[in-house]
């Protein structure tokens, strides 16, 4: 979800893994050739997640290191929408290992307090993090580990989930 610390907990995550970090929401602006903001307003949130589902299958792909028997560890710090397709999500699932970050309404709507440039989040924030939790609550449960980042900071989160998980090869 939005505010839930994925920016700062992937790099931190990937650091202490020794993996490679990738911010998918960065990719998708690079590919876009503009920010996400820019994106909906001009082709819509189709054209998003067209972008991003066509550049989480190609991340998804297993990545020759060093030695072509063992790849490269990735972090990829996925939006919150990114697996609400169910076959995306279905390879992710199979291809990755999935983290979900999560915290009660109150706190990601403190953390997002800032100027908000959200498409997904204009109006009233704390009603649409509700609506979306309600919507994607599924998709997320279905992840490996869900891991609480509510009064932790990004360091602790990284701390505890680097003691839980479990990545998987490839």
């Amino acid at each position: 979800m939005p505010g839930s610390g994925k920016s700062s907990v992937a790099p931190l995550l990937a650091k202490v893994s020794a993996a490679d970090c990738i911010d998918l929401d960065r990719r998708i602006e690079q590919a876009a050739g503009c920010p996400i903001k820019v994106l909906f307003a001009r082709d819509g949130q189709p054209a998003f997640r067209a972008i991003e589902e066509r550049l989480l299958r190609e991340l998804l792909m297993p990545v020759a290191s060093r030695s072509p028997s063992r790849p490269q560890p990735r972090v990829i710090a996925l939006g919150g929408g990114a697996l609400l397709d169910r076959g995306l999500r279905q390879h992710a699932l199979r291809r990755a290992y999935v983290v979900v970050l999560h915290a009660p309404v109150e706190v990601l709507a403190r953390r997002l307090a800032y100027p908000n440039e959200r498409p997904l989040l204009a109006g009233d924030v704390p009603q649409r993090l509700r609506g979306l939790l309600h919507a994607r609550a599924d998709a997320y449960a279905e992840g490996h580990l869900q891991q609480d980042t509510a009064g932790r900071t990004a360091t602790e989160v990284v701390a505890e989930l680097a003691q839980r998980w479990r990545p998987r090869p490839g």
